[in-house]
């Protein structure tokens, strides 16, 4: 199937012969750019392409409910900060798009996981390497492989560090619900559910959320982050 130059609901897919959900790989001509939705009328995930693709990812397959294509590049929601590595820009953009954010909240991630890892840099050597960029442990990644499942549409895979920005967006984003606003997201990512001003760990140890969400929290107003 052919489209040209034009926004196209549903049913204008549908008026073209094209099914919903219907989109394995794509051909893009030079000098445009494709924006994909998942649901109709420009809602839901968006992912942009600017190339031809044989294979869109499991995470896109077959979800395309309405469409936008035009000439040009796409204009940038944010601007990359110029200490974030371009690897870990892509996970954060990536997980800001499933979430429909606008590239604020890649800011955020990025704010993250500087914190958490230095960017991947801190990991080596680390006790707890094994966790990952945004160091999610153990216990709280098997608690969120079921959610994780039902937003991706595919099983977690902790060796892919797009995956573990993927999980970290998915526990944050739920933070920020579930308490309100980013900054009390980032207490309780960090301390969890339950975390109180003067909370202990088992060892009689301060649990120092405050002071993360207070350093994540200017990091990421620093990248100019709006909320």
């Amino acid at each position: 199937m052919t489209l040209g130059i034009g926004n196209y609901t549903l049913s204008q897919l549908n008026a073209n012969g094209i099914p919903n959900d219907w989109m394995s790989s794509l051909k893009v001509p030079s000098g445009w750019t494709v924006e994909v939705y998942e649901n109709d009328n420009f809602g839901g995930t968006k992912w942009t392409f600017t190339s031809d693709s044989s294979w869109v990812g499991n995470t896109i397959n077959d979800k395309m409910s309405s469409v936008k294509i035009y000439t040009g590049s796409p204009s940038p929601i944010v601007t990359k900060p110029a200490e974030v590595p371009s690897h870990i820009w892509t996970y954060v953009m990536n997980a800001d798009n499933a979430y429909g954010k606008g590239g604020d909240f890649a800011l955020l991630l990025s704010a993250v996981i500087k914190k958490e890892s230095s960017f991947g840099a801190g990991l080596p050597g680390s006790p707890s390497a094994g966790d990952g960029l945004m160091q999610v442990e153990p216990n709280t990644r098997n608690a969120y492989l079921s959610q994780f499942s039902s937003k991706f549409g595919r099983a977690y895979n902790h060796s892919s560090e797009q995956d573990q920005v993927y999980l970290g967006a998915l526990i944050l984003n739920e933070k920020i619900t579930k308490f309100g606003n980013i900054y009390n997201g980032l207490l309780h990512y960090n301390g969890g559910d339950n975390w109180y001003p003067g909370a202990t760990d088992s060892y009689g140890r301060p649990i120092l959320a405050d002071q993360y969400a207070d350093a994540v929290y200017a990091t990421y107003k620093g990248y100019g982050g709006k909320n």
